[in-house]
């Protein structure tokens, strides 16, 4: 077996991660001023996820279910036993060093769910840019099948600057649209992954608007989240 780097490990899994949740039958580079502050993991609680150092709260709208870290290490073998099973890689505990999955919500039905996860970024003058390059290259080496609306594109979330690439991809019977939203912040990658159906883009753009900065520094559209996804479904059907 191939053996994986660590750099773009968690978002990988991550990717798979989003998938294996659902029901078997399925800019300039921004360095916000919390980047000089140490290292520190958010709360996570069924009722919420808090952020000091990442400057963010997610509180999820009625339909979304957090997970407890335990549901998120069962959920993350089970992405690692897909990657595997489908690419050849091996992932071992070492690709993992330095990363955290600091928090995972779905519906009932699987979709929309969300995950967000801190790497150390290994290379020190990565991009986020970059790291979505890479991170496209890995998708592709799972041969699942995944394709891509565009390039990586700017995206505000809860008042900071991410960069986004959307990807679409069929799996278990459903057509399934993924999107992953990076920034870096400090030393580390922090990353949101997005995955949803073409019937619940509605609730995935209310997802995205879940999220909310803990300190708000400017005011933000209520409807962003709502309004892009649909902008992105409306791309998938064009082609």
């Amino acid at each position: 077996m191939k053996k994986k780097p660590g750099i773009l490990t968690a978002s990988l899994l991550a990717a798979a991660l989003c998938l294996s949740i659902a029901p078997a039958p399925a800019l300039a580079e921004s360095t916000a001023s919390e980047s000089d502050a140490p290292y520190q993991r958010g709360t996570l609680t069924a009722e919420s996820f808090e952020s000091e150092w990442l400057n963010l709260r997610y509180t999820p709208a009625s339909y979304m279910i957090m997970s407890t870290e335990e549901e998120v290490d069962a959920v993350m073998n089970a992405g690692k036993d897909l990657i595997e099973d489908s690419s050849g890689m091996e992932i071992n505990d070492e690709a993992l060093t330095g990363t955290v999955y600091e928090m995972m919500a779905a519906s009932a039905s699987g979709y929309p769910n969300v995950s967000l996860i801190v790497e150390a970024a290994t290379m020190t003058n990565m991009t986020s840019d970059q790291y979505l390059g890479a991170l496209q290259d890995m998708l592709d080496a799972t041969q699942l099948g995944y394709e891509y609306n565009e390039e990586p594109v700017d995206i505000t979330i809860a008042g900071q600057e991410f960069r986004r690439l959307d990807a679409g991809i069929s799996y278990n019977g459903y057509d399934i649209l993924q999107s992953y939203c990076v920034r870096r912040q400090g030393d580390k990658f922090v990353a949101i992954i997005l995955s949803y159906t073409p019937d619940t883009t509605d609730q995935a753009g209310e997802t995205l608007d879940s999220f909310t900065a803990l300190s708000s520094v400017e005011e933000e559209s209520e409807s962003e989240g709502k309004d892009l996804f649909h902008s992105i479904l409306d791309n998938y059907t064009k082609e």
